[in-house]
């Protein structure tokens, strides 16, 4: 995505996201903290005192906390392009973020953190027992690609069970994964 101005690159951004969350599996709004002298911003669910907090689903009784952490870098015609240095997508059994989790998907940058694990990888809370011994997948980093909020939203409705807003909630989904090939030049 690329913008003439960072608030407006940061805004544009979360303003998809949100919409997309609020028009297929919950009413909360995304909140975006960003100092517009810095190249950097997040977004996440907070409740009324600005504390983060994991949004109700539209059904199924079931969390979700969202964070993803942003940079906009300058291009040569003058023009903001957004970078995604951090993603989490927690799925929760209650609206605080530190309440049991089911799954999370999470990555991390390079210029954040290198080679302690996979950038893109996903969390279980389960544990499997192996030949091998016992192996806990929630303190395991299980390498995933880049995972979209779009996956995620897919994965929550078609298999978790989350009642959709709209009928129309697959349609929706595919076009803002078209806009992110756009935005990216990446394949999803």
């Amino acid at each position: 995505m690329i913008g003439d101005r960072p608030t407006e690159v940061f805004r544009n951004f979360r303003d998809h996201i949100s919409g997309l969350l609020n028009k297929t599996i919950t009413d909360a709004p995304l909140s975006l903290t960003h100092r517009k002298d810095r190249p950097f911003a997040q977004f996440a669910f907070r409740d009324d005192a600005d504390f983060p907090m994991a949004a109700p689903l539209f059904s199924a009784g079931l969390f979700l906390a969202v964070s993803q952490q942003l940079q906009v870098e300058q291009q040569q015609d003058q023009t903001w392009k957004l970078r995604t240095l951090a993603y989490s997508y927690h799925l929760l059994e209650d609206s605080n973020p530190d309440s049991r989790w089911i799954i999370r998907w999470e990555y991390v940058s390079h210029s954040q953190r290198r080679n302690e694990h996979p950038r893109h990888h996903v969390h279980i809370a389960t544990i499997v027992d192996t030949p091998a011994g016992e192996m806990d997948l929630d303190k395991l980093h299980l390498s995933t690609g880049w995972v979209t909020i779009e996956e995620v939203i897919r994965f929550l409705i078609a298999e978790m069970g989350v009642k959709p807003k709209i009928a129309d909630w697959d349609d929706q989904l595919l076009k803002s994964e078209e806009l992110f090939k756009t935005w990216t030049r990446r394949e999803v």
